[in-house]
């Protein structure tokens, strides 16, 4: 045993790999154990070379050359010196054929055929046999780079090449994604990755990593299939994918076609159909699996008559889109039945209730899911309605099985598990758990104990006193057990510069030649920006004439640096990195804590939502968003309340409004309690008249927390306002009772809040 942990932490350190690497394999492959360093060194900088694709058509020669010089974190590279190990580079990195015909790819055929022979014409989607679901450990969880056909993108060269050419690092990932790839010819592997990326307009590396997220079996049968059924196999994939956003009986007729059905010469879409197809009744393929035409063929079905094949270019670009990131993500599908494929989809379509185009995105992102069987799916959906008792049923379950598609392929007995075993490391009970992953599914997809882990940092980084407050905090809010720590600790820190910046006068706008900036540099400070009245965009900008101190030399005003600009002729916001260097970040970090605590939906939004709310508000009690004065009163309000800031802007509006109205006051003395009391916007009716009548007495409850002198000076605004206190006083004689307080909005659900206010207008009116 420590001979054999010797053995793997040299693999690791030699070949540069982690140690999830190393262990999976040599629990694949154990006989790598005793295979010499240098050998699989030699074997990456091959793999790499032959991946490599350089621009300007660029041999794979050459690419070896680069691959061969590219530095891995300091991995010694004696396999390069040696002059066998050269020569063998040089034999084995031919430029492969487009159509593979070489004898050793027909002897690899001849042996997949001779494993799993005579399941080709069953009706499959052309390469062997339909396969049944298994399940495959995760290779990558990085996501596929598909270069799009249309060549949207503009970056230079430089970047093309550097994405194109495989290092010996990303080959020896491969090799320990699929330990397996080391048994297949050199040349073998190449050719079929140079083909399947062609067919999906994908790089040969993508491709690779496509065919390393197969078992070695069907790893086998993959390199072993003729590229006609290879290319078959896609087209009916991509065909089966468009049908799925098409009426019948059209794509009925575009999947049969597809499948060679109306050709006659083939029933089905086996090899034998893509043979014939290929004596001439299919233009040759070219990048990405479509013949040379139309730039958009869809116009081509559109026309009178139905022509008796199918060209990938003929379907829609977004189906075919979502057809290649499929193939990628799971290479199954390439294996499995095109009907079946489509029924699959069908059924999940119907039973999430989405749209063909919600489908098509859903399957995108998580293909694996069509490989669940139909009764698979159903039993995972009535175990989440009844572990997590949701009260919609299966349409509940269906809208969260959406936002975690991970939950299809649950079975009941490991659901319970899991709900149990988060419990066990959270010290929470079962109804707590439930809420949680009620509210965030995404928790059932992570690890309990970096739930626990994450549960800790977050009482270090709020100053809690106990776990028991942290607990407690994320049953309030169950999104901040989804953040990152760093990504938490990050926005505190940015809520905390925020809570730094002041409204100050603008200064003059810069001339019209400089306000596009100078030459583009990146961007270090935040800034919101009001076109107009009330409305606002986030942008990024930093003057290129800053100093080290951070002010600028250029277009700005003296002693203002970083200013952020709101509104035309209006105001700047001073930056809140420059006040934290003066020594005042520490009170801004506590009061950060504070608000957080107070609404801790505030540390999932963004640190704009601070100057956002406030020119929001500002503007709801008409004082203006673009003046420093009304600015500068709703920033005290929204610190004084930070539960307002989790409220949309319409909702804020809808919310004054509604004040106004319940309590028959003009708006300057809607203005005027809000600001003094600006969580009388939380409050029901009755209580909100209350309020008035004490602020008016300066005896208010809260007159301790927001000061005297804010109570008096509200009551004297509302008295000119028209509220006197005989009015005050009946009118605090009807609405709801004072056990009907509606508790503090603590995040961003509100869909109750309109119809509880309704109702409230109602009790006046009665």
């Amino acid at each position: 045993m420590p001979d054999l942990a010797k053995r793997c932490d040299i693999l690791k350190q030699e070949l540069g790999l982690s140690a999830e690497q190393v262990a999976r394999m040599v629990s694949i492959k154990p006989e790598l154990l005793g295979c010499p360093i240098a050998t699989l060194r030699a074997r990456a900088v091959q793999l790499a070379a032959g991946l490599s694709v350089l621009p300007n058509g660029g041999e794979p020669r050459a690419a070896a050359a680069a691959a061969g010089t590219a530095t891995t974190g300091g991995h010694r590279r004696k396999a390069q010196t040696q002059p066998q190990t050269q020569q063998q580079q040089h034999q084995q990195l031919q430029p492969p054929a487009p159509v593979a015909t070489s004898s050793s790819q027909s002897a690899a055929a001849q042996r997949a055929s001779s494993a799993g022979a005579g399941a080709v014409d069953n009706g499959g989607s052309g390469l062997l046999r339909p396969v049944r679901p298994a399940l495959v450990p995760r290779v990558q969880d990085q996501e596929p780079r598909i270069t799009s056909d249309s060549g949207a993108g503009d970056e230079p060269d430089a970047l093309a090449t550097a994405s194109a050419t495989v290092t010996e690092a990303d080959a020896m990932s491969l090799l320990a994604a699929q330990p397996a790839l080391l048994a297949v010819p050199l040349p073998l592997l190449v050719a079929r990755c140079r083909e399947l990326g062609a067919l999906l307009a994908a790089p040969p590396a993508e491709a690779c990593r496509c065919l390393c997220r197969l078992p070695p079996p069907e790893l086998e049968r993959m390199l072993a299939a003729a590229p006609p059924a290879l290319r078959r196999a896609w087209i009916c994939l991509a065909a089966a994918v468009a049908s799925l956003e098409m009426e019948e009986p059209t794509a009925s007729w575009v999947l049969a076609t597809a499948m060679g059905g109306s050709s006659g010469r083939g029933h089905g879409s086996g090899p034998g159909a893509e043979d014939a197809q290929g004596e001439g009744q299919q233009p040759t393929p070219g990048q990405g699996g479509t013949p040379a035409g139309l730039p958009d063929g869809s116009g081509r079905l559109a026309r009178g008559g139905r022509p008796s094949y199918i060209r990938v270019e003929d379907l829609p670009e977004p189906s075919v889109a979502a057809a290649r990131r499929m193939a990628l993500l799971c290479p199954q599908l390439l294996m499995a039945s095109a009907p079946a494929l489509r029924a699959s989809a069908q059924h999940l379509g119907s039973l999430l209730e989405l749209p063909p185009a919600r489908l098509r995105a859903l399957l995108a992102r998580r293909p694996r899911l069509l490989l669940i069987p139909a009764a698979a799916r159903v039993a995972a959906l009535q175990a989440l309605t009844s572990s997590l008792r949701l009260r919609g049923g299966l349409p509940h379950a269906a809208r969260l099985a959406v936002q975690q598609p991970l939950l299809l392929g649950w079975e009941p007995a490991a659901l319970e598990a899991k709900l149990a075993e988060l419990g066990a490391e959270l010290t929470l009970g079962r109804a707590d758990v439930v809420r949680l992953c009620r509210n965030q599914p995404v928790l059932l997809a992570m690890a309990p104990a970096s739930l626990a882990e994450r549960l800790q940092r977050l009482q270090v980084l709020l100053q809690l006193p106990d776990l028991d407050a942290a607990r407690q905090l994320a049953l309030e809010q169950p999104g901040l057990l989804s953040l990152p720590p760093d990504t938490a600790a990050k926005k505190l820190a940015a809520f905390a510069e925020a809570l730094q910046r002041v409204p100050l006068p603008a200064a003059a706008p810069p001339p019209p030649g400089k306000r596009s900036g100078a030459s583009g540099s990146s961007s270090s400070a935040e800034g919101v920006k009001a076109a107009g009245k009330g409305s606002l965009r986030i942008r990024r900008k930093r003057t290129p004439g800053a100093g080290a101190d951070g002010a600028s030399t250029s277009g700005r005003a003296e002693g203002q640096p970083g200013e952020l600009h709101i509104g035309l002729g209006g105001i700047t916001w001073s930056d809140g990195a420059a006040a934290a260097s003066e020594g005042a970040g520490q009170p801004a970090l506590a009061e950060a804590r504070r608000m957080v605590l107070a609404a801790p939906t505030l540390l999932t939004m963004s640190p704009d939502a601070l100057p956002r709310r406030a020119t929001d508000l500002a503007d709801a009690l008409g004082g203006g968003g673009a003046e420093v004065g009304p600015l500068a009163e709703a920033l005290r309000a929204l610190r004084a309340c930070p539960q307002l800031l989790v409220l949309p802007r319409s909702e804020l509006r809808y919310r004054v409004q509604q004040l106004g109205w319940a309590l028959e006051i003009a708006p300057e003395a809607v203005r005027g309690l809000v600001l003094s009391r600006p969580e009388v916007l939380l409050m029901g009716v009755q209580e909100a008249r209350e309020v008035v009548v004490q602020a008016r007495a300066g005896e208010g409850p809260g007159s301790s927390q927001l000061g005297e002198l804010r109570g008096v000076g509200a009551a004297e605004v509302l008295a000119a306002g028209g509220l006197g206190a005989e009015a005050a006083e009946g009118a605090s004689a009807g609405g709801n009772g004072p056990g009907q307080r509606e508790t503090l909005v603590r995040g961003a659900r509100t869909s109750g809040a309109r119809r509880r206010a309704a109702s409230s207008e109602a009790g006046i009116g009665s």
